[in-house]
């Protein structure tokens, strides 16, 4: 038996808009855990991160949240 899955416009709509939705708030995060550990001062993307160079990549950020707790 062949199922087909029958969708109103209205439920169409609200399916785009929940995507929509959905990328706009997990994009940002998307961006920023990777620049979270740039080994830079700065937060961007640079060549050395992009080809993966391990040197490129750090905890840096991370070591200094849990130093500095105040």
């Amino acid at each position: 038996m062949k199922s087909t899955i029958h969708l109103s416009p209205a439920r169409v709509v609200y399916l785009a808009f929940c995507t929509l939705v959905f990328v706009f708030l997990l994009a940002p995060i998307i961006v920023i855990v990777p620049l979270s550990f740039n080994a830079e001062p700065y937060f961007t993307f640079t060549e050395a991160m992009l080809r993966l160079d391990l040197e490129a990549w750090s905890l840096r950020w991370y070591r200094e949240i849990v130093e500095n707790e105040t």
